[in-house]
């Protein structure tokens, strides 16, 4: 039984590591494709205004710039470790799985698990925009006259 359930719980693990993957790649391929300019702007910035800056001053601007630069590598490179070390558990939990239970259990398991985790999505991401908007089509007359549903 504790097979099963941590066979469920890594399918899952998995579905949500790779939807979140996408979205972290929405916002980490655009900083890609500037973080050449940005670390270019960031230097020269930084060149420009080494005399101007006292001692304890300079120190922050260069740690906190080498800190800024540890942070967008690790923003850049999120969507691509997460879903690789996620898939990887996946796997060795179905491999786990499939040899004390046979490969068809195995992978029966996973898309069962797979089917209901896009159907619970489907289900609960019901966006009432349009039951508001048909609401809001005869607005109230007054405040003490609001339109019910």
């Amino acid at each position: 039984m504790l097979a099963y359930v941590r066979a469920i719980g890594m399918t899952l693990l998995l579905a949500i590591g790779l939807y979140v993957g996408v979205w972290i790649a929405f916002y980490a391929v655009p900083l890609i494709a500037q973080s050449g300019r940005l670390i270019y702007d960031l230097v020269r910035n930084l060149w420009t205004g080494l005399a101007d800056l006292s001692w304890y001053m300079l120190m922050f601007t260069i740690f906190g710039s080498i800190l800024l630069l540890y942070t967008g590598t690790l923003f850049v490179g999120t969507p691509v470790a997460v879903p690789v070390l996620y898939i990887r558990a996946w796997w060795r939990s179905l491999r786990n799985l499939a040899a004390g239970f046979g490969w068809p259990r195995a992978v029966a398991l996973t898309v069962v698990v797979l089917i209901v985790c896009a159907a619970l999505f489907v289900l609960t991401n019901q966006q009432p925009q349009r039951k508001a908007f048909a609401l809001l089509e005869t607005p109230p007359a007054s405040l003490s006259q609001p339109s019910r549903s």
